[in-house]
């Protein structure tokens, strides 16, 4: 996996999914910025659009000239103190944020935003939980658990982001050397967007590095097309322009278990 085989963890042991700890303290804006040579690339994000994922690339002598205190919380509200940052997010993800946190370790930046909506507070309970993330992908399908109910068709819909997501990034970054990490940043944010977009009783799964496999249990015979035309539409918060060129098809329907289970583990 190239520059994406170097570890993803603040810590060895205890370790809290970044998924887990986003949801536990209610942070709708954050980031984990790590060190590449002498670069910082987000690596993983909950809310970030894709332009504000490709400006992220920042050097270390930027933030070693810009966080005064490492290892302690550094707060920025006001406009003057958050314009250094503002370089790193795009121009309609920067309008929404009130107030920047960060946390400056070794070979790691936790970046957290306040909105309008949302503030973000640093609580001793959430430094602890911190300080022992992990980013590895251990998602576990709850497929055990699924319930059909009645009357619902279950339709299989797989969501390729590849098209699209190429020519996001193609537009836009500069040092290609990032090309694998930003693209695999962006897919996680795509894959959070569909989990919230498909709640239980459906289920999300992604099956390969250039798409998402889709359970949609439907009881109310929504139109295939106008579900495709409101993803389409919702994703181009995240990938502008290039949400056109998601590709969101209809697999057919499953009438089994083993059907679920060979969709949503297809490779």
């Amino acid at each position: 996996m190239g520059l994406l085989s170097k570890t993803l963890s603040l810590a060895d042991s205890n370790k809290i999914p970044f998924k887990q700890f986003t949801k536990k303290y209610n942070i709708s804006l954050c980031a984990v910025f790590s060190k590449f040579d002498n670069d910082f690339v987000i690596t993983d994000s909950t809310g970030f659009d894709g332009i504000s994922i490709i400006s992220s690339i920042s050097s270390s002598d930027f933030w070693n000239g810009t966080i005064k205190n490492k290892n302690e919380w550094q707060h920025y509200n006001s406009n003057e103190e958050m314009l250094p940052f503002f370089q790193l997010f795009s121009f309609n993800q920067k309008d929404k944020i009130t107030g920047i946190s960060i946390r400056y370790f070794e070979n790691k930046i936790f970046m957290a935003c306040s909105t309008e909506k949302v503030n973000f507070t640093a609580s001793e309970a959430l430094t602890k939980d911190l300080l022992n993330l992990s980013f590895e992908n251990n998602a576990q399908l709850n497929i055990e658990q699924f319930n059909r109910g009645k009357d619902v068709t279950i339709y299989k819909y797989k969501f390729d982001f590849s098209t699209a997501l190429n020519f996001h990034i193609q537009k836009s970054l500069r040092k290609t050397e990032y090309t694998e990490i930003i693209f695999e940043t962006i897919a996680k944010e795509l894959l959070n967007f569909l989990e919230k977009s498909f709640p239980s009783p459906h289920i999300v799964s992604r099956t390969t590095k250039n798409s998402i496999n889709i359970i949609y249990c439907n009881s109310s015979n929504v139109p295939f097309e106008l579900l495709k035309a409101h993803l389409v539409k919702e994703c181009y918060a995240l990938l502008d322009d290039e949400s056109k060129f998601i590709s969101f098809t209809l697999e057919g329907t499953a009438n089994s278990y083993k059907e679920l289970i060979d969709f949503l583990q297809a490779e």
